[in-house]
């Protein structure tokens, strides 16, 4: 896996996240792959669209994507209607918690935006499920900053005037 091409890390630490969250009320936390049968109770990861977004001046590349997931419930399911709803109000709840929602990766992803779920129709002759549809806006970077560095993050930023710059003239620097 490239750290630089970060899509398989945030796929992963999103399926990482919602599989802890939700423990063993769930079979599948996975991508969700057209033209595969939906297996139930899961949640199914995946992204409608990508464009590239303002150059954030570090070497780095923005990337918006419309990201989605189908929470998926048996039509067995006691109280489905309900069920079903619960479900999608937890992925929403985690995606706007920031300690969730950013997925641990705070120097990758931007937080998720426009959070919302609507009843999802895959197919109308599918029968013995019901999903309902999470969607999400959030940015993500691609590339290497210019601006990460092995050491101290500076605290103070001081500044000096010519012809009093360099090593020989630190003791005149002054905080901004």
């Amino acid at each position: 896996m490239n750290k630089y091409d970060p899509l398989e890390l945030i796929h992963q630490t999103m399926v990482d996240t919602l599989t802890n969250h939700f423990g063993k009320r769930l079979e599948f936390v996975q991508a969700y792959n057209l033209g595969k049968c939906l297996n139930s109770p899961g949640i199914y990861l995946g992204m409608h669209q990508m464009e590239v977004g303002e150059n954030p001046g570090d070497g780095r590349h923005v990337i918006h994507a419309d990201w989605f997931c189908y929470c998926v419930l048996a039509n067995s399911t006691p109280d489905l209607a309900i069920e079903i709803r619960r479900m999608a109000c937890e992925v929403m709840r985690l995606l706007n918690e920031p300690e969730t929602g950013l997925w641990g990766l705070d120097n990758v992803v931007g937080l998720p935006k426009h959070i919302q779920a609507i009843p999802a129709l895959f197919n109308p002759d599918t029968k013995g499920y019901e999903s309902w549809e999470v969607t999400w806006q959030q940015s993500f970077y691609m590339g290497e900053s210019l601006w990460e560095d092995d050491g101290e993050t500076p605290k103070t930023v001081l500044a000096s005037h010519v012809p009093y710059t360099g090593k020989a003239h630190e003791p005149r620097y002054k905080p901004l």
